[in-house]
């Protein structure tokens, strides 16, 4: 427990905030901090673990991860951490991961498996209570999960960037997971690639919900809405993913094939693997046009 100042983190792996089979929890009361780490690290909990990293006020600078991707994409990095429930797959689950600001304009950066992610039957939360916020993260961030997982992204207020990079992110979920994303009040500013905004691909379930405000929306294929391929059990299971986009208030500004004031569900098809099927888009506008 760190009661005041403005404080600098700095740590490798396996830290502030992070267990496997325990628990490891920072909480910083006060202060604009400085918070840099490598991978497995700021909130992260492993196989029969809470790993937290919780931060009540200041203006915060957070950074995950200088590695190469584990995907080998250039330019991003390997995160894992700031809010990440961690299993290690086929040997074992994954445990409970949280990150947790309550007030302050902060930034947060990282890299792949992030801000609110689950992997592996772990659960990974993310969670702002106020601010103008930037958030920025690499392959699987800002509410997303995969592998039988849950990834969970909140945010109560403020105008808020995100950007999420390659694939995976505000509510994404992959293979038989759950990825839920809200927003709930602000000017929002969205970015975002493939599987992204409430999408979702492989028997999951994707939410993605902005409340309030006059938003901006920037996405590429498969975003705000809809369901990609289902390959992995179809044949065994027959079943699809599902998926929803709910922006409830302001005039919002989208990539051509969204438009306020509209809903868009999937038509009835073949049930050939279910793609781009059994997904849902809502824009209800309220307030003045811009």
């Amino acid at each position: 427990v760190d009661r005041a100042g403005d404080d600098v983190y700095s740590a490798g792996p396996w830290s502030l905030g992070a267990a496997a089979g325990g628990a490891g929890i920072v909480i910083d009361l006060a202060g604009s901090d400085r918070i840099a780490a490598e991978g497995m690290a700021i909130g992260v909990g492993g196989p029969s673990a809470v790993g937290a990293f919780v931060d009540l006020a200041g203006d915060d600078f957070a950074t995950l991860g200088t590695r190469p991707s584990v995907y080998g994409v250039a330019g991003e990095h390997a995160g894992f951490g700031m809010g990440l429930g961690l299993g290690f797959r086929f040997a074992a689950a994954g445990g409970v991961g949280a990150y947790i600001d309550f007030e302050g304009r902060d930034q947060r950066q990282s890299g792949e498996f992030s801000q609110g992610c689950g992997y592996y039957l772990g659960l990974g939360i993310a969670f702002d209570a106020a601010g103008d916020d930037v958030s920025v993260a690499d392959r699987y961030g800002l509410g997303s999960a995969a592998h039988q997982s849950a990834g969970i992204a909140i945010d109560l207020g403020g105008n808020d960037i995100y950007v999420g990079r390659t694939a995976a992110h505000l509510g994404a979920a992959w293979d038989e997971s759950l990825g839920y994303f809200v927003d709930a009040a602000g000017d929002d500013s969205y970015r975002a690639d493939g599987l992204s905004i409430g999408a979702a691909a492989q028997q999951a379930l994707a939410i993605a919900i902005d409340r309030g405000g006059a938003d901006q929306y920037r996405a590429a294929s498969v975003t705000i809405g809809a369901v990609a391929d289902n390959e992995y059990h179809f044949d065994a299971k027959g079943l699809g993913s599902f998926a929803v986009f709910f922006d409830l208030a302001g005039f919002d500004l989208y990539p051509m094939g969204r438009t306020n004031e509209s809903r868009i569900a999937s038509p009835e098809g073949p049930r050939a693997r279910l793609i781009n099927h059994d997904s849902f888009f809502l824009d209800e506008h309220s307030g003045p046009s811009r």
